[in-house]
């Protein structure tokens, strides 16, 4: 999942999520802002940087692994390429076949894997949300805050609004690392 689409996602799920919820408590009135820079969350909170780190750890093992299949096939090939001269024609359709099917088998293991870093990776942001959510809630009851507002969005605003600090220090205190299920790649096998 993109930083940008987590981001929107995760702006947009505040927004919505919480609003709502703000305003039912209060009288409707004036709306009252509160900016937060979600992607300064992400990248400064001590579980944001936890998350980027497996993720980014989880991925690379996926790209490795896919590195040394196809490095497998390749091998393979030029055996069997070797091979050409030597065995009968039906046993190199056949090992050619094999080749084909094993290949397959490499390229839907490597598309399950990155599957399953996806699925991770949504359950990590929803956890991440969990925690997120009643904190910025809280914050827009003690500021008296109706609307949150992901300051990517936002063209300028005064430096008042912006309680991204206030969040990532709340966030902090509460989680720091997360346990997130990300594909084990060492067993993975076709």
């Amino acid at each position: 999942m993109s930083k940008y689409f987590t981001r929107i996602l995760m702006a947009f799920g505040l927004l919505f999520g919480l609003s709502g919820q703000v305003i039912a408590q209060q009288e409707i009135g004036e709306a009252k802002f509160m900016i937060v820079d979600f992607q300064r969350v992400q990248n400064e909170s001590l579980v944001g940087q936890d998350y980027a780190s497996q993720i980014n750890s989880s991925r690379l093992s996926i790209e490795t692994k896919e590195g040394d299949l196809v490095q497998e096939l390749l091998a393979d090939k030029d055996e069997l390429d070797k091979q050409r001269n030597i065995i009968a024609q039906e046993a190199l359709q056949q090992r050619a076949r094999e080749l084909d099917q094993k290949a397959q088998q490499a390229e839907a293991l490597v598309k399950q894997l990155r599957r399953d870093l996806n699925v991770a990776a949504r359950q990590a942001t929803l956890e991440i949300q969990r925690v997120l959510k009643p904190i910025v809630v809280q914050l827009m009851t003690e500021k008296s805050a109706t609307i949150v507002i992901d300051k990517a969005v936002v063209y300028h605003f005064t430096g008042a609004l912006d309680a991204t600090s206030e969040i990532i220090d709340r966030l902090n205190s509460q989680i720091t690392t997360l346990k997130t299920a990300f594909p084990d790649i060492s067993g993975a096998t076709m």
